[in-house]
């Protein structure tokens, strides 16, 4: 860090978040902060010790101690003062006392702080390689219960789509039963639901935004449509990631967006469909008359509760694994970041997504019914009513989520936590 540091910048923020959220919580006593070109401070840490102080308040991290003990100030252009002397650049008689006394100084400081961490007790280094293992893993982890958990509401939301419609073709059937036609109770009672397949491994690693602006969102479906780096060769972070300026400059170069909110991806979800009705089941054909259609139809809707249900327990399950693994992580690390590692800042990022879309839809549609003709206006406000539906609902069903992850993640922190039997296995 430099001296005089008067504000905590973004670039200040993501430097110290990014070094600290890799350290084991056990790491707090064995942190040393060193001030670079403390020449113009007299070798004092100037404003920066406020400002280190008030984020570490900020963060919760007061068990971090900032005293003469954890802080060294030296001066670092005095390198490069010798190694021009090296090279015969010229200099006058101050510059070389200036050096000289520089250098004595930052000597001194440098063995004071070296005796200081003698006197530490060790830390082993499996800690922290455990935790950036642990956080990788869980990163990749929380993307695929997001996946699971985003077809969970896609199919929940499809068997609700069609409890609806044979709930109205029931009515029909019974206030005019002329109109019943058999064919028509196949295509109603024809019902397909997704599964996850896999993560199919691709074969080079992109780096895309997950900015709310940076995605498109077609009826219930969110798509990354901007590639920020295609075949990125960055490794281990994505400060090494060509679509930023190194760790200077945490906006992306090609969408404009935060370091924080970019993520690699190497890996695509492929579906598999599910039906949960065929049209070749057999007995189907058997549906002559009214009574046998709605036999039929009350039984389907059976089917679709316990479908439900079942769906609904996979959901949940997958939700009460990502708070765990949240809750774990951040009882292990120093500092808990704020990139989406975890399986409710997916959720959240997902939401404000669809709340930009919305928003997006709208204002769009708008532009489009300005120069439209009144047959062209009444198709768009259609349009435009049935897209908002979709975006609106899965916007709510969005937020039961994170409402209900928000409930596991407080149920994992809790020290009286009831632990289901599976988990109580999985301690053994």
């Amino acid at each position: 860090m430099k001296p005089n540091q008067a504000r905590i910048t973004p670039s200040f923020e993501y430097c110290i978040t990014e070094i600290l959220r890799n350290l084991h919580e056990s790491a707090s006593n064995n942190v040393v902060f060193i001030i670079t070109n403390a020449k113009s401070t007299n070798f004092k840490p100037g404003n920066t010790i406020s400002t280190l102080r008030d984020f570490l308040r900020r963060k919760s991290l007061e068990r971090i101690k900032l005293t003469k003990d954890t802080i060294y100030c030296i001066e670092n252009d005095t390198v490069q003062h010798v190694v021009e002397h090296i090279n015969g650049c010229p200099h006058d008689d101050d510059a070389d006392v200036t050096a000289s006394m520089s250098w004595e100084k930052s000597v001194k400081t440098t063995t004071d702080m070296l005796a200081y961490i003698q006197k530490l007790h060790p830390r082993y280094v499996d800690g922290t390689q455990c935790i950036y293992n642990t956080r990788r893993l869980i990163d990749i982890l929380s993307n695929v219960l997001f996946d699971v958990v985003m077809c969970s509401v896609d199919n929940m939301e499809t068997i609700e789509e069609k409890r609806k419609e044979i709930s109205n073709r029931r009515l029909e059937i019974q206030n005019s039963p002329e109109d019943f036609v058999p064919e028509d109770i196949q295509n109603v009672l024809y019902t397909e639901i997704q599964r996850i397949e896999i993560k199919k491994e691709l074969k080079h690693i992109n780096t895309i935004c997950k900015s709310p602006k940076c995605s498109l969102v077609v009826g219930n479906k969110r798509h990354f449509k901007i590639i920020c780096c295609d075949h990125c060769r960055g490794f281990i972070t994505l400060w090494t990631c060509r679509a930023f300026e190194g760790i200077t400059e945490a906006k992306c170069k090609r969408c404009g967006c935060e370091r924080a909110i970019h993520q690699w991806q190497a890996t695509k979800t492929e579906l598999k469909k599910e039906v949960l009705f065929d049209r070749s089941e057999e007995g189907i054909e058997k549906v002559l008359n009214r009574d046998d259609a709605l036999r039929e139809l009350s039984a389907y809707c059976e089917k679709l509760e316990k479908s439900t249900s079942q769906i609904a327990n996979e959901q949940k399950q997958m939700l009460e694994t990502g708070a765990n693994l949240s809750f774990f992580l951040k009882q292990n690390v120093l500092l808990s970041g704020t990139a989406s590692d975890n399986l409710g800042a997916c959720l959240r990022n997902e939401y404000e997504a669809f709340e930009y879309a919305t928003s997006e839809i709208r204002q769009e549609k708008m532009r489009q019914i300005n120069n439209a003709d009144e047959k062209e206006v009444c198709r768009i406000v259609k349009e435009v009513n049935k897209d908002m539906r979709v975006a609106i609902q899965h916007k709510e069903n969005l937020l039961k989520l994170i409402q209900k992850y928000d409930e596991c993640y407080k149920k994992a922190n809790d020290p009286g936590k009831d632990y289901t039997t599976q988990e109580v296995r999985k301690n053994e």
